[in-house]
Parts: structure tokens; sequence; C-alpha cells
């Protein structure tokens, strides 16, 4: 189950980051993104975790991005604290540490195919 566009989808997962760096750090939330603000955390970090899962097969590979979206989630909180429009929450890293933790079971328990299902059915790639 090979990914033909893995490069693409690799670079929007990176473009993912920055937009979960950029709306973290931002003065303000912009309006889209104003549902209840643990759920957000929970939902970015859980996409994160499940886009990247996908990409790699490696468990390795898989184990060292889910470490890493949580030491993420947990300094984006320290940089919060440190600006003047934003504030450090232990709640937030929590949230954000369950999306990926989620995202990690969903992975294992065979959610690892739907940029192949994108692929395969709505890209029409052979």
């Amino acid at each position: 189950m090979d990914l033909k566009y893995r490069k693409q989808w690799l670079v929007i997962g990176w473009c993912l980051i920055a937009l979960a760096w950029y709306l973290s750090l931002t003065p303000t939330t912009p309006e889209p993104f104003k549902l209840w603000d643990k759920m957000n955390h929970f939902i970015a970090y859980a996409c994160l975790m499940a886009w990247f899962g996908q990409l790699y097969k490696s468990n390795r590979i898989r184990i060292m991005y889910a470490v890493g979206f949580v030491i993420m989630g947990i300094a984006i909180e320290f940089f919060q604290g440190m600006g003047p429009h934003r504030v450090f929450e232990y709640n937030d890293m929590l949230a954000n540490t369950l999306g990926v933790f989620i995202a990690v079971i969903v992975i294992y328990l065979k959610g690892d195919g739907i940029l192949y299902w994108i692929e395969q059915r709505v890209l029409n790639v052979s």
C-alpha cells in the first residue's frame, strides 16, 4: 500500500505543522477555529499524528513523531506563556497529548489507510 503522492502528502503535513504553530502563537484565534479550546487542541494533535502515522509505517518513526508532537505541544505552551496575548495551560498540554495518544491507537487499529483511500477513490490513482 504505497502512496503515489507521498511527497505531496508530506508537504501538506509540514504545512499543517506550520499552521498549528501559527494558530497557537498568533495574538487571537481566527474566527473559524473558535471551538471549545481543549477540543481544538485535541483535534489538531490527533490530526497531525494521524496524518504522519499514515505516511510512515515504521513503528520507530511513528513513535518518534508521537514524542515529537507531545514535545511540540509542551513547547508551544511555554512560548504562549512568554507572550502578552496567550496563556500557559497544563490542560492544553494534556489535550494535545491525548490527541496524539488517541491517533496512535486509531492508526494501530488499521486507521492508517485514509490517504491511500483518497488516492484510489478520489484522485483515481492506479
